[in-house]
């Protein structure tokens, strides 16, 4: 790789950060807000890194407006942990990985969850198979990701109703760098 992961981030977030993710949100105020949420909560560097980046996939694609995005499942957090493997310590793609997964499990297991999602969150989880049966459940469950996975979650359900209070992206960026692949951190 001949290119910083910092500044491949930051170049996918200017380039392509400022389109729709919802009603209320861009891509970027979408992901600083969830980087937020994390870091208030006093998570480590890859954590707060991994709800940064948890939906870059969508940036990754052709289709990174949300609303088009829905007519197909666009596996956005397939895209995103691949790229997000080869620059980043392995929890943050195995986070971007399972945040779908996290979702499903909730619409399964948490009474009202799934009543509370907005349409094109409904519209994405039927694409992305629905809720959980129980066998995958079981599977979540024992995954050591899992509480992890449901904290971003949460957080990526919170972040969607609207920008709050969010840091800058270069704040986030030097907590990335923290968090990248130990043979990659010599990059400026």
């Amino acid at each position: 790789m001949s290119v910083c992961p910092i500044t491949e981030l930051r170049s996918i977030f200017f380039e392509r950060g400022e389109l729709r993710y919802s009603d209320a949100a861009r891509h970027v105020e979408h992901a600083l807000h969830c980087a937020t949420l994390a870091e208030r909560e006093g998570s480590p560097a890859w954590l707060v890194t991994a709800a940064l980046t948890h939906d870059i996939g969508h940036l990754l694609t052709s289709t990174a407006d949300i609303e088009e995005g829905q007519a197909e499942d666009d596996h956005h957090h397939e895209i995103g942990a691949r790229w997000l493997d080869a620059r980043f310590d392995p929890r943050v793609a195995r986070l971007a990985a399972a945040h779908v997964d996290a979702k499903r499990y909730l619409c399964t297991t948490e009474p009202g969850y799934m009543r509370a999602l907005p349409v094109p969150c409904l519209r994405s989880l039927a694409l992305q198979g629905g809720p959980m049966s129980s066998a995958e459940v079981e599977r979540f469950d024992a995954d050591p990701i899992a509480r992890d996975a449901l904290r971003l979650c949460r957080w990526d359900d919170r972040s969607r109703r609207g920008s709050a209070h969010s840091t800058r992206l270069e704040h986030f960026l030097s907590i990335a760098r923290l968090a990248t692949r130990p043979a990659l951190r010599g990059w400026s």
